[in-house]
């Protein structure tokens, strides 16, 4: 028998004030600890933001997100670089292994970025390279990507993915970058215009007036009550281009006969890589 078996046997009360003091020492201890729901915690991340004003997406990252992703590929200890390109604004995030010495590495970055920041648009904004901190950063960030043509993977995001996160205890936002968001473009034939003597205010009346759903009361039949809708949403670019306007002479022509329709894309504003 050792002599803590032997000592708990034979003074079984200094035994028990023993395990009595440790039990409240560690209370206290625990009570002590602070709390904090985003502690104050270095990541190995470090981010470089460039404003370049008036420029597309395109044209930004071109000319500024890939020479910055090219000159941080060769920084010390970078193990991931990502980066989100939008109209005006580059940001480049660059992840390094775990206990990396971000004051350090932050000093790589800048020097780095030095060797190409002349190669840079002339109204491009000087680099800013910042430690990532829990101050600035979302809590989480999700990246997609699939097989997918990217107009349907947007589509899926925002019609599934963007719902579900939004309905999650705790989330009070949910931002989108990237993708692409289908539109219509309607593209208007002046002379035939002007021929029937409409203006695109008028058009564009008579548009916003036809898509639209609208309330038109209830209908009561016994102890059912039916809530009654109008539908007039559009639902094809068919149904836009075969949407009626009236003439001053009470004839109507359809919005086609002035005018070309076509669905396509809105011109992206960001892009995430």
């Amino acid at each position: 028998m050792d002599v803590f078996s032997r000592i708990s046997i034979n003074r079984p009360v200094t035994t028990a004030m023993f395990v009595l003091i440790i039990i409240l020492v560690g209370a206290v201890s625990l009570l002590g600890i602070p709390m904090d729901l985003l502690p104050d915690i270095e990541f190995p991340v470090a981010i470089v933001f460039v404003q370049y004003p008036n420029a597309g997406p395109e044209e930004v990252e071109s000319m500024v997100t890939k020479p910055l992703e090219q000159a941080l590929a060769s920084v010390e200890n970078m193990e991931n670089i990502m980066s989100m390109t939008m109209e005006g604004t580059s940001i480049v995030m660059v992840e390094f292994a775990m206990k990396t010495d971000m004051d350090f590495a932050t000093l790589d970055m800048r020097e780095k970025i030095a060797v190409v920041e002349s190669f840079l648009p002339s109204g491009a904004t000087d680099p800013m390279v910042l430690k990532m901190s829990m101050d600035f950063t979302p809590v989480v960030q999700v990246y997609i990507a699939g097989d997918k043509p990217l107009a349907e993977l947007t589509r899926e995001v925002e019609d599934n993915i963007i719902s579900h996160l939004e309905r999650t205890k705790g989330v009070a936002s949910v931002d989108v970058f990237g993708g692409i968001t289908e539109e219509v473009a309607i593209e208007f034939d002046q002379e035939r215009l002007s021929g029937y003597g409409l203006t695109l205010s008028t058009i564009s009346q008579i548009l916003a007036a036809e898509n639209i759903n609208l309330p038109s009361g209830e209908v009561t039949k016994g102890s059912t009550k039916i809530i009654v809708r109008t539908l007039g949403e559009f639902k094809s670019v068919e149904e836009i281009r075969q949407l009626p306007v009236a003439l001053m002479d009470r004839s109507i022509i359809h919005l086609s006969d002035i005018a070309t329709i076509e669905q396509g894309y809105k011109e992206q504003t960001s892009i995430s890589r």
